[in-house]
């Protein structure tokens, strides 16, 4: 499990920390970040699984801009998390985009196929105010190897 957000209705924070769930002990272990780089705090995200890790693309956070002010932010990276049975060797990877890549987004579906990632969907919400808020939803459909 990584990543996520918790709102207070007064603060939401956002955050980057991971987690593996041993279903045999029934226990939940944070990984601390064996690497200086990992994906900033994020939620909207999609994650998915593969031989070695997962790869995970995307998210929206609110962060900070110029005088304090919050803003949105879509994020358009990619990373793989390379597993390890030796927790202190799991680690995070940052990818360069592919050609043809799809746009900034969040809220996306991806789903395994015959090694492969099936990316649908997703959202694009652009804030020209505090009150005014336009989205772009997204029908289109991607596949990474």
């Amino acid at each position: 499990m990584f990543g996520g957000f918790h709102d207070t209705s007064s603060i939401t924070k956002y955050h980057n920390d991971l987690w593996i769930f041993d279903t045999i002990e029934e226990k939940w272990t944070e990984i601390k970040h064996v690497t200086s780089r990992s994906p900033e705090p994020r939620s909207g995200f999609t994650l998915l699984p593969s031989n070695d890790g997962a790869v995970l693309l995307g998210g929206y956070a609110k962060v900070k801009g110029p005088a304090g002010k919050l803003r949105g932010i879509i994020y358009n990276d990619i990373w793989a998390l390379k597993m390890n049975v030796d927790f202190s060797q799991i680690r995070w990877e940052r990818r360069r985009k592919a050609p043809f890549a799809p746009s900034a987004r969040c809220g996306v579906s991806m789903a395994p196929h015959k090694g492969r990632g099936i990316l649908f969907g997703g959202v694009f919400d652009q804030e020209e105010s505090e009150e005014d808020l336009s989205s772009i939803f997204y029908n289109d459909l991607y596949c990474h190897s």
